[in-house]
């Protein structure tokens, strides 16, 4: 394989350059050309055959934290060029709670009145869901952005909106 500097000046690459960084999510798209007739290109990922052509693309799960290496192979006759970016993937983290109603983090009502609760989210990644999990003094009582309660009878009660998603 050519490792001079004529060579690899004759493989275009995109990105350019070799350290690139992707959240967990995020589309990349890779790309080569080599001006050469009939080249035919090979990618790796860590080592891994992952596809044929002039195009890549990866969106990390988060299993791919952390560094990573896709490399591309152009071959046309005798001349032979590769290139290997070093991707590091960042995780994405959970979901913010943007807004919680009521505001108030004490809510005082006689037993049996109907109490509403809502939750709004903001996902971390474009492509992220998230599920929202109620828990009344730590049992499970619901499952999505809003949530009627009858007021329990006397005592203090904890209500609890959990935010999750595939990222956090």
């Amino acid at each position: 394989m050519g490792t001079g500097a004529q060579d690899a000046a004759s493989l275009i690459v995109s990105p350019p350059g070799r350290a690139v960084e992707i959240r967990v999510g995020q589309r990349k798209g890779f790309s080569a050309v080599l001006a050469e007739a009939g080249v035919a290109y090979t990618w790796s990922l860590d080592g891994a055959r992952s596809g044929k052509g002039s195009q890549f693309e990866f969106r990390p799960t988060p299993s791919f934290v952390g560094p990573h290496e896709i490399a591309v192979t152009a071959v046309a006759g005798a001349v032979a060029v590769r290139h290997v970016w070093v991707v590091t993937v960042r995780p994405v983290g959970p979901p913010t709670i943007v807004q919680a109603v009521p505001g108030d983090t004490v809510v005082r009502a006689p037993g049996g009145e109907a109490l509403p609760f809502e939750v709004r989210t903001d996902a971390a990644a474009l492509t992220d869901e998230v599920t929202v999990r109620w828990t009344l003094d730590g049992t499970p009582i619901g499952e999505g952005p809003q949530l009627v309660v009858r007021a329990p009878a006397g005592g203090r009660h904890r209500l609890r909106a959990i935010a999750s998603s595939e990222y956090g």
